[in-house]
């Protein structure tokens, strides 16, 4: 098949190369970079018309912002299928799931930054599909197409004629090693549940190149048994008290999840595996996801990036970092807020513990600037930089992006209006940033500071 022509419009597509390949069919790029054609089968005339039903009910759902693959028409001829819009230079997920312990190739694919990301939007895409009172219903890494170049992580969902806004019990379907529990012993459809449990599933295999419950007791049993781990009946490979299912293949999960990660992990795979209401959802996992992403530091040796520790200490290569930058953001209180307004230079902050409470903070190596945004101030889910700050060895560092200016208080003195629209150099010691003047409603307090071991 090297060409397909459309059943409503007679283009002609031009197929190039198979991209893609599931249970329920095959999925190939058009010329042109444009859009995608997934092969269901052979035709027939009721197949024809449920999928004429999808595509109509999908065209009328509210989801034209979202990265979902939007099916454009059916196909003539005696095969069923549909053309899909679809971003370029975009490869299924499944790609990044290489059971390898080769680190190089871990670093080439974006290593945990970009898998972090790529889980960030995944996860932000379905609850807010989730939000639209729609279920995907069938989420694996076939589906799942993520950016190709190791610095991008853009993420689109493929196979839209599974969205819908219900499942009946033994209607679902789904890719074996994704299903929730329930969907496997047949006692549910799938529902916003289900699609949580999925992604949990597809998380952590990204992130430890482990199925969560694939392990050496599944692995090396009879084929049954994978059904039965499937299905909720066997010990995944991180138990707390059960360790017959442990892996020892993969990557330790202590390298590539933080801990706060891995007890959402424990909640849906261990706590709650059998209790959908109480499982991860997706909404909380894109806001631990957005905090994770705030832990990163990268390696000066072999490039990789890892979570903070205390020893700053690479997991991958074992070489340890001397100190690094931190950038802390808190919410200015309002007592310390009205001193400031009556007597500027006369207070000592070095006196001061309760500045306000602590909204983010960010960490970075040395001399690499930090990006601060809106939505670090602010909290309004803006990804605008207001500027960016950088530690260095003897200054820190401020450069304004959408701020071009900034009040300072340093060594007892507080400046306004300071300028930053160029790399601006302040001396290090106790010192913040306000990031609005002190009659804003919004008062924000930047903390910039060494961590040393």
């Amino acid at each position: 098949m090297k060409s397909v022509i459309g059943e409503t419009t007679d283009a002609e597509y031009q197929l190039d190369e198979e991209i893609g390949r599931g249970a329920q069919g095959r999925v190939f790029s058009v010329k042109g970079g444009k859009y995608a054609f997934k092969l269901l089968g052979k035709k027939t005339s009721k197949d024809a018309q449920l999928l004429k039903r999808k595509i109509s009910y999908i065209k009328t759902r509210d989801i034209a912002d979202l990265n979902i693959s939007k099916p454009i028409e059916q196909i003539k001829g005696e095969f069923l299928g549909y053309i899909m819009e679809i971003a370029t230079d975009m490869m299924p997920l499944e790609r990044l799931l290489k059971p390898t312990n080769d680190l190089n190739w871990w670093e080439a694919t974006g290593g945990l930054k970009k898998r972090l990301i790529i889980l960030k939007n995944l996860s932000t895409l379905l609850s807010d599909l989730h939000s639209r009172g729609l279920i995907y219903g069938d989420l694996s890494p076939k589906n799942v197409f993520v950016s190709i170049d190791k610095n991008f992580a853009e993420v689109y969902l493929i196979d839209v004629d599974n969205i819908t806004h219900l499942s009946k019990v033994g209607d679902a379907f789904y890719t074996p090693g994704y299903a929730a529990p329930e969907l496997v012993k047949g006692i549910s459809g799938a529902d916003t549940y289900t699609d949580d449990y999925s992604f949990s599933v597809l998380a952590y295999q990204l992130l430890t190149l482990n199925h969560p419950f694939i392990g050496n007791y599944v692995n090396n049993g009879d084929p049954e048994i994978e059904e039965e781990a499937y299905a909720g009946n066997i010990p995944w490979i991180e138990h707390s008290v059960d360790s017959i299912n442990t892996s020892t293949k993969g990557l330790k999960s202590s390298t590539t999840i933080s801990k706060k990660m891995m007890k959402e992990f424990e909640n849906t795979f261990e706590t709650n595996l059998l209790n959908k209401l109480k499982r991860t959802s997706t909404l909380k996992w894109s806001e631990i996801l957005e905090t994770s992403l705030l832990g990163l530091l990268v390696c000066s040796s072999c490039k990789n990036t890892f979570f903070f520790t205390p020893k700053l200490l690479c997991p991958f290569c074992n070489i340890q970092k001397n100190s690094i930058g931190i950038v802390q953001i808190l919410e200015l209180n309002a007592t310390l807020k009205n001193e400031l307004k009556e007597r500027y230079t006369e207070i000592t902050f070095d006196a001061i513990k309760d500045v306000g409470n602590l909204i983010h903070r960010k960490i970075a190596s040395l001399d690499e600037y930090i990006p601060v945004t809106e939505n670090d101030v602010f909290l309004n889910k803006s990804d605008s930089i207001l500027f960016e700050i950088k530690v260095g060895a003897e200054y820190n560092y401020i450069r304004g992006v959408n701020q071009k200016a900034i009040t300072v208080f340093a060594h007892g003195k507080l400046k306004e209006g300071v300028d930053i629209k160029d790399e601006t150099r302040v001396s290090q010691g106790n010192w913040l940033i306000f990031s609005k003047e002190l009659n804003e409603a919004y008062q924000r307090v930047i903390k910039v500071g060494r961590y040393n071991i």
